[in-house]
């Protein structure tokens, strides 16, 4: 319940900061972190998650199930979640189930912010995100913010998944009200029609911002799609 703050480009993460041993197989369930979670330092060396603040390791299979996030997550610099802050986990799987944020996700001076996770990195590995739910703001200054991911790539999923929550990207663009920018597959997703998406000066879409070999199947921004979750 107390507050999280790393200087100088750390790893801030509500339950863990970093998982980084190879062939790791870690299971983070029923988690709940009710405080603070802020990082600060340099623009790529900043990583903060309300659950987890990074994934950086070779072959890992994480999986993060049933947990809620209910402060504050802040990062000075880039990739800030909800649930989890980055993805850098090289030829591997994580699956994120049943999470919830509750709060807002900033990233103060950077990119990369996401209500669920701020971004995943790795080309070669695959992430799931499934039957999840935003219900903050989530605002990047720069660039990539989405209700439900800042970023995805290639072999990322985003299934079943809500977004209730005001989400902006400042300077460059590219804000989305489930993904920021992908270029994985999103299915069955909704965002709230309530809730703005806004670019001032770049792309925004009430579901995400397409990136190449985006797919986008049965998501809407109308509530009334929503009991299909």
């Amino acid at each position: 319940n107390g507050m999280i703050d790393v200087v100088e480009g750390g790893c801030a993460g509500g339950i863990l900061g970093i998982i980084e041993y190879a062939d790791a197989k870690v299971t983070v369930s029923n988690c709940e972190n009710n405080g603070r979670v802020s990082s600060s330092g340099s623009h790529d060396g900043n990583y903060a998650g309300g659950i987890l603040g990074i994934i950086e390791s070779i072959d890992a299979e994480v999986t993060i199930s049933n947990c809620e996030n209910n402060n504050e997550i802040k990062s000075s610099g880039s990739y800030a979640g909800g649930i989890l802050g980055i993805n850098k986990n090289k030829n591997a799987q994580v699956t994120i189930t049943n999470c919830e944020n509750n709060r807002n996700v900033d990233c103060i001076n950077g990119i990369y912010a996401g209500g669920i996770v701020g971004f995943s990195q790795e080309k070669e590995s695959v992430m799931t995100i499934l039957n999840c739910i935003n219900n903050a703001t989530i605002h990047s200054y720069v660039q990539y913010a989405g209700g439900i991911a800042g970023g995805i790539n290639s072999k990322d999923k985003v299934y079943n998944s809500l977004n209730n929550g005001d989400v902006d990207s400042a300077v460059l663009g590219n804000a989305g009200g489930i993904v920021g920018y992908s270029n994985g597959i999103l299915l069955n997703c909704v965002c709230n029609p309530n809730a703005s998406v806004l670019a001032p000066s770049g792309d925004s879409d009430k579901i995400c911002v397409k990136g190449e070999g985006c797919i986008v199947k049965e998501c809407y921004s109308e509530m009334e799609k929503a009991d299909k979750l």
